[in-house]
């Protein structure tokens, strides 16, 4: 993806965009780890609520608010 920047320059003028620099939108190196792991990922979060932590959010709730919130905010299409 980091090869990507002209074409995101691109959709920045075509959509009207901030013109936000495209290396410093997501951090590449996080998705490559997390999408080529070879093992399963899974995190418990017993010990967080046992702590009282005990509120969550729905994590489709939560990626469309925020994806929703960059739109608005005009940083991506």
């Amino acid at each position: 993806m980091a090869d990507k920047g002209s074409l995101w320059d691109k959709l920045t003028q075509k959509h009207n965009l901030i013109p936000y620099p495209y290396n410093k939108i997501v951090a590449w190196g996080f998705g490559g780890f997390i999408f080529k792991t070879t093992f399963d990922n899974i995190t418990s979060t017993i010990k967080a609520r046992k702590h009282g932590f005990n509120e969550c959010i729905d994590s489709e709730e939560m990626i469309i608010e925020v994806l929703t919130t960059l739109r608005e905010m005009k940083y991506i299409p």
